[in-house]
């Protein structure tokens, strides 16, 4: 159990000096979406993007926040946020976002850093669930295709897992580093 530990710290250190290059290499990025990029909470309310440069390493993306909340329980004001679940003491200083491939396979955040498989929820160092931004990247880039669809996932909207009390919808752009 200690190994598994220690392994998921060395990850998260390797994972957030990774996003540390990426945030700072700000003439690299790209931007992929024309209009915002809006998901939902429930309902299969993702929202999607075409990858704008072609037979590429996608190396990081990047969503900013534009408007708009999402909750993993509409009856608390408090479970509101951009990304996850607010204050909510379960989701606290998580994510609960993801970025799939057209047949909802997970690209991002890496297997190293989703907390919870069940509902996608995923500790990001450097980012929490009220971050008017988040850089989601790799450990090693992933080959895309130009025009390849992406999507923007809330968590458990995606796994149908806890979501009937979920609610709100969430706006984003969304910028990529390739390779």
């Amino acid at each position: 159990m200690r190994g598994l530990q220690q392994n998921r710290a060395q990850s998260r250190l390797l994972y957030l000096l990774i996003s540390l290059v990426f945030v700072y290499s700000t003439d690299r990025w790209e931007k992929q979406n024309t209009s915002p990029v809006c998901f939902g909470a429930k309902d299969g309310q993702f929202g999607r993007f075409y990858v704008k440069s072609g037979y590429k390493k996608l190396a990081a993306v990047r969503l900013v926040h534009l408007y708009g909340y999402v909750s993993c329980d509409t009856r608390q004001f408090s479970y509101w946020s951009y990304w996850g679940c607010g204050l909510y003491r379960e989701g606290l200083g998580k994510i609960n976002v993801v970025i799939t491939n057209s047949d909802n396979q997970v690209l991002l955040p890496p297997s190293e850093l989703i907390v919870n498989d069940g509902v996608k929820l995923s500790r990001i160092p450097g980012y929490d669930s009220l971050s008017t931004e988040l850089v989601l990247s790799f450990f090693s880039p992933s080959h895309v295709d130009y025009h390849q669809e992406l999507r923007v996932w809330y968590g458990e909207d995606l796994m149908k897992a806890g979501e009937g009390d979920n609610g709100g919808t969430a706006c984003v752009d969304v910028y990529a580093i390739f390779v």
